[in-house]
């Protein structure tokens, strides 16, 4: 079986690991296609078929994967308001609920370690 990452040129990996890192810095950004094609300076389609090779999913759900990750550890260490959670991780309240409840199959309220305040 071939390794996904052998059909990916060394500056395609590196390229990629940058973005992986651009993104997790920036979960709070609205994150497109667009503005991720300029960030690495790859066209949609190349960006697309090469971060799925590379990273085994979707930009989409690398995004929605690391964001939810992100607001995991913040409801779990802090007792930062729902709202200010949702806004740090890229998504307004209503939809952080919405997909926080669809991805992990649980309301964030049920993760919170520490009172609100």
């Amino acid at each position: 079986m071939t390794n996904r990452n052998t059909l990916l040129t060394p500056e395609t990996k590196d390229t990629l690991q940058a973005l992986q890192t651009y993104i997790l810095h920036n979960l709070d950004k609205t994150l497109t296609i667009e503005s991720l094609t300029k960030q690495t300076g790859l066209n949609p389609s190349k960006l697309k078929a090469a971060f799925s090779h590379f990273a085994g999913q979707t930009i989409h759900q690398y995004i929605i994967q690391q964001r939810l990750q992100k607001a995991t550890e913040l409801l779990q260490s802090t007792n930062k308001p729902m709202k200010e959670i949702a806004s740090l991780v890229g998504y307004s309240e209503r939809n952080f609920y919405a997909l926080f409840q669809k991805h992990k199959h649980c309301s964030p309220h049920s993760l919170r370690s520490f009172p609100v305040e």
